[in-house]
């Protein structure tokens, strides 16, 4: 029997099969796509995260009173805000010889920022503006991005802080631990939820 070849309604049948293969492999593909991405954005929040905190928490725990400010009000802490901490730490300072740095922690868009002025050499007590290209300030302002994705908003404050009985205070003068919660997503249009990180830091020597 000769061969009667392939009619028009099994060729449209077999071009429909192979389009709906087609979809279900093209669809596959992207929801593999989708996870691996998701996947990545996860380590990537986790690591920006766990440095953030990292970082922080050095500076909180060395947190250190200015000989020049001193006093009983024992103010460690220059400005105590939700999206902004700044403080005198005692970084790289073997024995408090040079004096405490100046630490500032700043979110601003999405980006938190950590700048140290170490005081210039001999002074203890001045610290070198961002812009000063003096001999004496040569190396002594330093900014990090400590994260990329933070999604703090108005409601959910980066920095609480509290007094020697645990309550809430805004005065930083009586501050005496941080209560850190940061929130990090790299991608929000995603649908995943963001990766949160909660610490308590204290001030080891504000509370002696």
């Amino acid at each position: 029997m000769p061969d009667a070849g392939v009619t028009l309604t099994e060729l449209v049948v077999a071009m429909t099969v192979f389009g709906i293969i087609l979809m279900g492999v093209a669809t596959l593909t992207a929801g593999i796509h989708r996870s691996d991405g998701a996947a990545r954005d996860r380590v990537d929040d986790t690591a920006e995260g766990s440095y953030a905190l990292e970082q922080i928490d050095r500076a909180v725990t060395r947190a250190a009173v200015p000989t020049t400010l001193g006093g009983r009000e024992r103010a460690a802490f220059a400005e105590a805000g939700p999206g902004t901490m700044v403080l005198y730490a005692d970084l790289d300072d073997p024995g408090g010889a040079a004096g405490p740095s100046r630490v500032e922690l700043v979110l601003a868009d999405g980006v938190l920022s950590q700048t140290v002025r170490r005081p210039v050499e001999g002074t203890r007590d001045t610290y070198c503006a961002d812009d000063d290209g003096s001999p004496a300030c040569d190396g002594r302002v330093r900014t990090l991005v400590l994260a990329r994705a933070v999604r703090n908003d108005g409601t959910e404050p980066l920095f609480t802080y509290l007094d020697a009985e645990g309550a809430v205070t805004d005065e930083p003068h009586r501050v005496r631990a941080v209560e850190v919660a940061l929130v990090v997503q790299q991608d929000p249009s995603t649908g995943g939820a963001p990766t949160r990180f909660a610490a308590r830091v204290v001030p080891y020597g504000l509370v002696r």
